[in-house]
């Protein structure tokens, strides 16, 4: 699949990481199939402790050098507001419209790059690094 542009969103912002999102245009359209699938957007809030899947392209080392050339998964649970902000608040503020998932064995910082996040089988949305 070849991309012809990104679009990243008008109101990101680096120093905070808010709306660290972007759509990504393909040159042709795709089609579901065996590599290729679709999922719905959520409609419901997520709750302290719900599983949710991330994807990107980041490190999978906090000491790699390089980003892998194939798309990265990890499962995570989300916690509450206060709980990531407990943990990350003196990394980043968490605001509101993000989502804060974590796990033993996976950090959503390290197999992000551009991923998304999926939660009951949809679409709940993008992860920062």
């Amino acid at each position: 699949m070849k991309v012809t542009e990104i679009r990243q969103h008008a109101d990101y912002n680096p120093n905070t990481i808010e709306n660290d999102i972007s759509l990504l245009i393909l040159a042709n359209p795709v089609s579901p199939s065996s590599n290729v699938d679709f999922i719905p957007l959520e409609t419901e809030d997520l709750a302290d402790g719900d599983p949710v899947k991330v994807f990107g392209w980041g490190l999978t080392d906090g000491n790699a050098q390089s980003t892998p050339n194939d798309l990265q998964k990890g499962q995570l649970k989300v916690v509450s507001r206060e709980k990531c902000q407990a943990k990350w608040g003196d990394v980043n503020a968490i605001a509101p419209g993000m989502i804060c998932a974590i796990a033993e064995s996976t950090q959503a910082c390290n197999v992000s790059g551009g991923g998304g996040g999926e939660g009951r089988g949809c679409f709940e949305g993008g992860v920062s690094s």
